[in-house]
């Protein structure tokens, strides 16, 4: 059973402070999240990337910022959105 990954649709949620985060005045969201749950969905991309030439350069600093924030064995499910010719 330890390939169940148990997380949420996304993390940044300032609501949570106190609960899932800690209520200090700089919060890496992420990190804090990880240290409670193993996988979330990233969706902002979802979001962005509709109609709009995007600066992936920016995604891939993002990227290894995710990265950084999460233990080995972290798992992202990433929501993108349909690709129109």
């Amino acid at each position: 059973m330890s390939d169940l990954k148990i997380g949420t649709c996304s993390w940044k949620y300032d609501s949570w402070r106190g609960l899932v985060y800690t209520d200090g005045p700089a919060i890496n969201y992420l990190k804090e999240y990880a240290r409670i749950y193993n996988t979330v969905e990233a969706d902002q991309w979802f979001w962005s990337l509709h109609g709009i030439k995007q600066n992936f350069d920016a995604a891939k600093k993002i990227v290894s910022q995710y990265k950084e924030s999460v233990p080995s064995g972290f798992r992202f499910s990433i929501k993108l959105p349909t690709v129109l010719p």
